[in-house]
């Protein structure tokens, strides 16, 4: 049999509970915190990251992997699986993507797929949690890449963040955008849009940039239900929570249905504290309450 493996990086943060048990490497990306680079998750813990966050005297930078790391974290997961499917964070926001397909022509002969998620945090988790589900049933690799594909056509993510600052210096906005919701004193409601992040709507409070964030919802659900969903938390545990209760009785969905995902780090550097959203990804037919799941 074929054993496949599935790569992300670690911008997806999956939470433990999805991710044990199931065939899932994780490439640590790098943050630069007042000069000095950490590989996320290994040399500096989330804990320590958001408990230094809100006193920085500058904003934290990050950078894309070298391919090296890339060739380095798939001998790995060659030792225990035939083939690789790689998912890694929108090349629309990172070369993550770039160095992932570089790494790959290091190996020929060898089955490897990268997939470019175009999303970001729990909705490129999603599409590596289905995948990796498929991979530990044992479809083959070209099933696992399917069932990547057809997540990733499902998932969706927005969120309203408490200042356009930490967007604009990790270049993630443009100058216009930051300077007109500087000027107009807006949380911006932001969301993923064909790979990129997209200015979706203008809260003047954090009740409207809930609401702004559920009518976004229901309108790239166009009418079907919600498989799994996690909502990105940087530091913002009130807001995060008043929008699971929200999320819960809009969309009828059990609140401890609703995981609360602390952001990665490198999400955290670029969103900046008081951050929280929905990932999400929609029901998928033929599967018990639309979730990808092989048991």
């Amino acid at each position: 049999m074929n054993r496949v493996a599935v790569i992300t990086d670690s911008t997806s943060r999956i939470p433990e509970k999805l991710a044990e048990g199931l065939p899932i490497f994780t490439l640590p990306l790098i943050v630069t915190v007042e000069g000095k680079p950490y590989r996320e998750g290994v040399e500096i813990s989330l804990d320590e990251f958001y408990r230094r966050l809100p006193g920085l005297r500058e904003f934290p930078t990050t950078s894309r992997p070298a391919p090296e790391d890339y060739i380095s974290l798939y001998k790995k997961a060659f030792e225990q699986a035939d083939s690789l499917v790689v998912i890694t964070i929108s090349s629309g926001i990172s070369a993550t993507y770039e160095g992932a397909v570089v790494a790959a022509r290091e190996f020929p002969g060898k089955q490897i797929g990268v997939i470019d998620s175009g999303q970001l945090a729990m909705a490129h988790g999603w599409q590596v949690v289905a995948a990796a589900r498929a991979a530990k049933a044992g479809l083959s690799f070209k099933e696992v890449v399917e069932i990547a594909n057809l997540i990733k056509e499902r998932s969706h993510v927005c969120f309203m963040a408490d200042t356009l600052d930490y967007l604009y210096k990790g270049g993630r906005i443009t100058g216009v955008t930051h300077l007109v919701g500087s000027m107009l004193k807006i949380k911006p409601v932001v969301a993923m849009e064909e790979g990129k992040l997209r200015l979706v709507g203008k809260a003047r409070s954090r009740r409207s940039g809930i609401e702004e964030m559920v009518a976004w919802m229901e309108e790239a659900l166009n009418g079907q239900k919600i498989a799994e969903i996690s909502l990105i938390n940087v530091l913002a545990s009130e807001f995060t929570q008043e929008l699971r209760e929200r999320i819960s009785s809009h969309f009828g969905i059990f609140e401890e249905e609703i995981l609360d995902d602390t952001a990665s780090i490198i999400i955290g550097a670029h969103c900046g504290p008081g951050t929280a959203g929905p990932n999400f990804y929609s029901a998928v037919p033929g599967f018990p309450g639309g979730i990808v799941k092989f048991e």
